[in-house]
């Protein structure tokens, strides 16, 4: 049984590859643009949700109708919140687009310099994360309130480490500067000893990374290969 949900969960991952991929040949060869893209890989997850769905309320029906009902409400109430989902990245999306175009006016206007963009951006970058997160925790809390919850809680948790990191770093920093003043090291060695941190730092976090998406790929590989997705996006920017 457990060999055969495998054998399943393969079969989606290397389907929903092949229509990634077609679709962003079409892309390519100019037939359709982003916009329609993203809104045919929409279309095709919804279908094979609803697929998926459909399949296994049939097999549960054979064993326990009861319990299969159940599970049919449960599962239409996830692809109402997929479905919330997708309207919301669209807006997104017409959100970022509109704020991107109105710096690039502003810049052409001789309003701001590129590196003043660049500081704006920066700033609301954070906002427009903590806005897509909030978000997701409306959606979810319509589903499952106990698991919002401790998905807030481990947020709390993560945003209180990540200040205590950003202290420390401060702190380094700040020690650095004092050594290169003092003359203990030059500003080619602390250039280097940041260097050398930061190289560290990345290679720890893209390998956290990557065992997530270990373990994200035996249970969701769909949702695995979204995320590698957005992520080479971002780096292709």
């Amino acid at each position: 049984k457990h060999e055969k949900r495998k054998e399943l969960r393969v079969e989606r991952k290397e389907k929903h590859r092949a229509i990634i991929k077609e679709i962003r040949i079409r892309v390519e060869n100019g037939e359709i643009d982003k916009k329609e893209a993203r809104q045919l890989i929409h279309e095709k997850r919804l279908e094979n949700k609803e697929v998926i769905i459909k399949r296994q309320y049939e097999l549960l029906k054979e064993k326990n109708p009861e319990k299969a009902e159940e599970f049919r409400q449960r599962r239409e109430k996830k692809l109402e919140q997929l479905k919330g989902k997708f309207e919301e990245q669209e807006v997104r999306y017409k959100k970022r687009k509109a704020f991107r175009q109105g710096l690039k006016e502003e810049i052409e206007a001789g309003k701001i310099t590129k590196e003043e963009a660049r500081k704006i951006v920066k700033e609301k970058r954070g906002e427009f994360r903590e806005e897509r997160f909030d978000n997701r925790l409306k959606r979810l809390e319509k589903v499952n309130p106990e698991a919002a919850q401790k998905v807030r809680e481990a947020r709390k948790q993560f945003i209180e480490k990540r200040e205590v990191r950003r202290e420390e770093i401060k702190a380094k920093t700040t020690e650095l500067r004092e050594k290169v003043k003092s003359g203990e090291i030059t500003k080619e060695e602390a250039r280097e000893i940041v260097k050398e941190k930061r190289g560290k730092f990345r290679e720890e976090r893209k390998e956290k990374f990557e065992n997530r998406m270990e373990r994200l790929e035996e249970r969701r590989p769909e949702a695995a290969e979204r995320i590698r997705e957005r992520r080479g996006e971002r780096q292709e920017r």
